[in-house]
């Protein structure tokens, strides 16, 4: 992946830009569940912020069985649950692996914070962009654990019971 976020040696681009080309090329193998799509959100300071989330998703058009969607921590990514993912997809589950900004694929913005109401903002919002995500499961590592019981709690309505 090459990318110009904080300090970086490559100073005539953007201040954080990703080419997504290279990032997901990895050994000559392009990973096929990678989406892109435009999110708006707002920063817990009330700027509202336009990125072009990228973000893997298994199976874009729903599961009956129901969704995961992967909080990575701080630093992260979707590749995070690289041996989660092809377990769930081999029993028919969706799995949506989020790329915070600046953290990998999702380019960032310099009013960004990185606090816990951006972080569940933008996951929020990029729950509600893609659609589609019923039975929802939502989980996260590290850092990202306390992002997913905030974003599980505010789709209540969408989760999965499991009695």
């Amino acid at each position: 992946m090459l990318s110009n976020c904080a300090g970086s040696k490559i100073s005539k681009l953007p201040k954080c830009y990703v080419i997504i080309q290279r990032a997901t090329n990895t050994s000559n193998v392009v990973d096929p569940f990678l989406r892109r799509i435009n999110v708006r959100f707002t920063t817990s300071l009330g700027d509202e912020i336009a990125v072009e989330a990228v973000y893997q998703d298994t199976s874009p058009s729903g599961s009956r069985l129901g969704t995961v969607v992967a909080i990575h921590g701080a630093p992260g990514s979707h590749k995070d649950y690289k041996y989660v993912t092809p377990l769930l997809q081999s029993k028919g589950i969706r799995f949506i692996g989020v790329n915070m900004p600046y953290f990998g694929l999702t380019p960032g913005d310099p009013r960004l914070r990185f606090d816990n109401t951006e972080r569940n903002n933008f996951v929020n919002e990029l729950i509600s962009r893609i659609g589609n995500v019923e039975k929802l499961v939502v989980m996260g590592h590290s850092r990202g654990s306390e992002n997913a019981v905030a974003v599980a709690d505010r789709n209540a309505v969408r989760l999965l019971n499991f009695y």
